[in-house]
């Protein structure tokens, strides 16, 4: 009985118990922490592949071939730690007239390119009339290598990012093989 009595008065080994309960809480905090680093890093880096992208195109009066694989290859760099192996970027030229958005040409790395004289949708402003567009969008399907997030979600994530810029030697880029 007298051991029984000093038993709750025993301290020994109540820190390793309290260290094995908070592990499994302190770990999981450290592993979602990473990982949320890296795919805030991710969807960054996909804004900023749009972004470069649309802005080499809207540089030049005429986008070659070889151009053209020289924006794609920029975008496939700018996802450097990250293997590019799932970045998509889809590179268009539209011009707006009669009040809709109308595909002039259209490039895809990865994906296939929309079609000629499709109508698109665009936000309000970014046209008027008789003006032109560039529109780079690029997806970057990001995968938790990790597996810390995967009970968030399925551990696959999609980043996409559409940006828009005006031609600047040129009313509109034309396109040439």
């Amino acid at each position: 009985m007298r051991s029984i009595r000093g038993f709750h008065r025993d301290e020994a080994g109540l820190s390793a118990l309290e260290f094995a309960l908070v592990l499994p809480v302190m770990c999981t905090l450290l592993f979602g922490g990473i990982e949320i680093t890296n795919a805030l890093e991710v969807s960054r880096k996909v804004s900023l592949a749009a972004a470069t992208a649309a802005d080499l195109v809207a540089q030049t009066k005429t986008l070659t071939n070889n151009q053209r694989d020289d924006v794609f290859a920029a975008a496939d760099a700018l996802m450097t730690p990250k293997d590019p192996g799932s970045l998509t970027v889809v590179i268009t030229s539209l011009v707006y007239n009669n009040g809709q958005a109308t595909v002039v040409w259209s490039d895809g790395h990865r994906k296939l390119p929309r079609n000629v004289n499709d109508i698109v949708i665009l936000p309000p402003g970014i046209l008027a009339t008789g003006t032109s567009v560039i529109m780079a969008e690029v997806t970057y399907q990001y995968l938790d290598p990790m597996g810390a997030l995967h009970w968030v979600g399925t551990g696959s994530y999609n980043f996409t990012d559409t940006y828009y810029d005006r031609p600047r030697r040129a009313v509109a880029v034309a396109r040439t093989p």
